[in-house]
């Protein structure tokens, strides 16, 4: 059973793109969407289609690992507040 997931995607390198991301996380399984925020700092939610295997596989291999200098965290993205309302 595959599992939809909007991951968090923190301490991101300026210049890293949305393909970067792509080509990044597409071993673990399907990525639907990324969507960039560059404020103080570049992070970016990824939404995500994967066994929950992969998505535990993942996130144990790139959290806390430098990427061009960064240091990444990535975590399961809280709910954004309409999403909460609608519940």
């Amino acid at each position: 059973k595959t599992l939809h997931m909007r991951l968090f995607v923190g301490g991101l390198a300026p210049n890293i793109k949305e393909q970067d991301l792509v080509s990044r996380f597409s071993r673990f399984g399907q990525v639907e969407s990324v969507e960039f925020k560059r404020k103080l700092e570049t992070f970016a939610f990824v939404n995500f289609e994967a066994q929950p295997e992969q998505i535990k596989k993942l996130i144990s291999i790139y959290h806390h690992t430098k990427w061009n200098g960064h240091q990444m965290r990535i975590e399961e993205a809280q709910q954004d507040k309409m999403q909460r309302i609608l519940k």
